[in-house]
């Protein structure tokens, strides 16, 4: 086993959980997000998604659950004795790390194209994207809640 990988299984099954469940497509709140960004921007998705990742996963944990212990057990935080808020918090740092570690920017003001006034037309293509569907139950969206995500992650 090489050191630091111990995990890797928990994660790469949390992160296809529900795309690849049988009988059902279930992409994340996250997807929808990056979609915002895919049809006027020339930047990978997966950079929009290391970016606003931890701040889309503060925002459902705000309102729900969102599988916080699994995901915080999954990055190898203990999870006993540990208040949600502190599961939330480890479970982001786990994502924030794995962004930090390949280098990605942590903040969507990097991103060269971009502009700060562009958030708000952004988070209208966010919420009507259809992936906004997939949210966890009880996250509640509007345009004003994604551009706060956004302005967040700016």
């Amino acid at each position: 086993m090489v050191e630091g990988v111990e995990h890797v299984g928990d994660g790469v099954v949390l992160a296809q959980y529900g795309i690849s469940t049988p009988g059902r497509y279930k992409a994340s709140i996250i997807h929808a997000f990056g979609h915002g960004f895919s049809h006027d921007y020339d930047v990978h998705q997966g950079t929009i998604h290391a970016v606003v990742a931890p701040h889309v996963l503060r925002f459902v944990f705000e309102q729900v659950d969102g599988s916080r212990t699994a995901l915080a057990r999954a990055f190898g935080a203990r999870t006993e004795a540990t208040d949600d808020g502190e599961l939330a918090e480890a479970a982001v740092a786990g994502v924030e790390s794995v962004r930090d570690d390949l280098g990605l920017p942590s903040r969507l003001r990097d991103i060269d194209e971009l502009r700060e006034a562009s958030l708000p037309s952004i988070a209208v293509e966010i919420v009507e994207d259809g992936l906004m569907d997939a949210r966890p139950e009880g996250v509640a969206v509007d345009a004003d809640a994604v551009e706060g995500v956004l302005r967040d992650a700016w």
